[in-house]
C-alpha cells in the first residue's frame, strides 16, 4: 500500500493453513444440505500447508510487486506484527469436511490469486488507509532501526537462548 519493507515476525516461516472466504461459505451450504452433518463439527482449512513468507509471496507475486522484509522475533514486535506476530502453528484435518460434505479446498495458488484480485478491485477506503499508516508508520521505523543494529543483533538471533 505504501511501499517500504514488510515486518515479518519470526521469518515468517511458522506452518500454518488458511481459511479462503469462499470456501468456508461452501462448506455452509454443504452442512446445510447434507442431511448426516446435523451436530457435527467440521474443520475449515487449505490442504496446503504454508508460511506466512510464502503467502505474501505469492500474493506478491499475484500482485505484480516485489516485497522486502526485515526479519524480527515476534517477541520484540508486539502489536506492531499484526494478526500472524505470535501465530501458533496450528494443522486442522479437514478430512471429515471432504468426505462427509465433498468440500474440496481452493488450491493456493488459485486462492491467493482471487485474494490478490479482490483486494485489486476494491481498494481501502481513507478511513482504512489512516488506521493501517499508524501503525504501518512505526513499523516502517521498525524495520529501518533493525537493518541498521543487525549486525549487533545478529548473534542473539543465532543463539535463541539468548531472545
Amino acid at each position: 500500500m505504501t511501499g517500504g519493507p514488510i515486518l515479518l515476525p519470526d521469518g515468517g516461516v511458522q506452518n500454518i493453513q488458511f481459511t479462503f472466504v469462499n470456501d468456508l461459505a461452501e462448506s455452509f451450504v454443504l452442512a446445510a444440505s447434507t442431511q448426516n452433518a446435523a451436530g457435527r463439527i467440521y474443520n475449515i482449512a487449505q490442504t496446503e500447508i504454508t508460511s506466512l513468507r510464502n503467502f505474501l509471496d505469492e500474493c506478491a507475486r499475484h500482485l505484480g510487486v516485489s516485497p522486502t522484509y526485515v526479519e524480527a522475533p515476534s517477541k520484540w514486535i508486539g502489536l506492531l506484527g499484526g494478526p500472524f506476530a505470535h501465530a501458533t502453528p496450528t494443522l486442522l484435518d479437514i478430512s471429515r469436511a471432504t468426505s462427509e460434505l465433498g468440500l474440496r479446498p481452493t488450491p493456493f495458488t488459485d486462492f491467493t490469486k482471487l485474494t490478490s484480485d479482490w483486494f485489486k478491485e476494491n481498494p481501502p477506503d481513507e478511513n482504512e488507509i489512516r488506521n493501517v499508516l499508524r501503525s504501518r508508520r512505526a513499523e516502517i521505523r521498525l524495520c529501518r532501526f533493525l537493518r541498521m543494529a543487525q549486525p549487533l543483533l545478529t548473534p542473539l538471533f543465532i543463539n535463541k537462548n539468548m531472545l
